[in-house]
């Protein structure tokens, strides 16, 4: 996995970057030449000083899609879903005063601007990812203690992959259950829903956002054993219940939630990211008990 440093200021921004794009010259477009093979990049946000920045990295994203050219001469790439901050923002050292840029450790610090300069987007090393992910409080300082450099690459692509793809499904679903409509603040979300891959992983299935549904536990269960599936009908997506459970009440002291064929599923507001139909026809051909 290729990993690019994007300078970006996250306020008054004169670039026209958003959550969900960034914008670069053309000078900039070999360093996504990986994109346009088709492989997803790791961009990690930078808040460059210049403008009252905080010169601190700030969050973090997966590129999935080749630049697209604008009518303004410049370049653009779209990130798969929404940029997900970082839990704390991360100066550009660690606690000793050592950069986590491979290219700053080399450079007295009063020359670390001129070194940046004309950097905007830069390539880094998923070692320094590593570094730069554990201090900004996404990887735990724990999980790196000890490890080869080997096992640190490889946790890094891990969190990344199953991080961002629950931080992008909850995401785009408000943080709320598609079927029962549960919902809580994002800060809880991430704890009492998950997100449901429709084709898992190993069975070639993506960690993109229309591979996914955010759902309870428990609904999460019950596509997972079978129980219930998912279909396009009428421009919606609609629960099937399988006949092993017929219509299926859940009770409980607040009342009881009845799940019953033909509901309609409660989608993002953006229909990019709604359920891809392949991945809705594969866990019915494969996994739904009829």
């Amino acid at each position: 996995m290729d990993v690019l440093i994007l300078s970006s200021r996250r306020e008054d921004n004169p670039y026209g970057d958003t959550d969900e794009t960034y914008v670069f010259p053309r000078s900039y477009l070999p360093r996504f030449e990986p994109l346009t093979r088709g492989e997803p990049m790791l961009a990690l946000i930078y808040e460059p000083r210049r403008g009252g920045g905080r010169q601190e990295y700030v969050a973090w994203g997966m590129l999935a899609g080749a630049p697209v050219p604008r009518t303004d001469g410049q370049y653009e790439v779209r990130y798969d879903g929404k940029l997900v901050p970082l839990p704390r923002p991360c100066p550009l050292t660690d606690a000793t005063g050592r950069p986590f840029e491979v290219r700053l450790q080399v450079a007295p610090r009063r020359r670390w601007g001129s070194v940046l300069q004309g950097q905007s987007v830069r390539p880094a090393t998923l070692m320094e990812a590593a570094g730069i992910l554990t201090s900004g409080g996404l990887l735990m300082t724990s999980d790196m203690s000890g490890m080869s450099s080997e096992r640190t690459v490889e946790l890094v692509r891990r969190s990344v992959r199953d991080r961002g793809f629950r931080g992008q499904v909850l995401s785009a679903y408000a943080f709320r259950c598609a079927v029962t409509g549960f919902a809580a603040p994002a800060s809880e979300a991430r704890a009492l829903l998950d997100a449901a891959h429709l084709r898992p992983v190993a069975a070639a299935g993506g960690d993109h956002v229309r591979n996914g549904l955010a759902l309870s536990a428990g609904v999460h269960r019950l596509f997972d054993e079978g129980l219930v599936a998912f279909g396009y009908e009428g421009g919606q997506v609609r629960l099937e219940v399988s006949s092993v459970l017929e219509t299926l009440t859940l009770d409980g002291q607040g009342g009881h939630l009845r799940l019953e064929t033909g509901m309609a599923l409660l989608l993002p507001a953006d229909p990019r990211a709604w359920p891809d139909p392949d991945a809705l026809a594969w866990h019915r051909s494969r996994v739904f008990r009829r």
